[in-house]
């Protein structure tokens, strides 16, 4: 996918598909966009427990960077079986990952 310059910005488990010949695919490109493509979205783009922290801010650019980023939240899901950003409401988890974006910027 990125290879052919897409990026797919919905990274999370339901997008993720394997078969019985152990081959995993992605679906779901319905926020997928060029890497060419220079604008900034103005919108959140992606589910919030798999959201990267670069998409809460403004003017941040978006690349192939979030798709990693929401694949390691998958993979962290997947080996302790609870969300790496688990909260009470939205905001809440919201506030969890842009804490994450401010310590690491530190």
């Amino acid at each position: 996918m990125h290879g052919h310059g897409i990026i797919h910005r919905e990274i999370k488990p339901k997008n993720i598909l394997g078969s019985d010949d152990d081959v995993v695919k992605i679906c779901n490109y319905g926020v997928a966009k060029s890497m060419a493509e220079k604008d900034t979205p103005c919108r959140f783009t992606g589910t919030i427990p798999y959201m990267a922290p670069e998409v809460l801010v403004k003017d941040a650019e978006h690349d192939k960077l979030m798709d990693a980023w929401s694949l390691g939240c998958v993979m962290a899901e997947l080996l302790t079986s609870k969300l790496l950003f688990a909260g009470k409401n939205e905001s809440n988890r919201l506030f969890k990952i842009y804490y994450v974006r401010m310590a690491l910027s530190c």
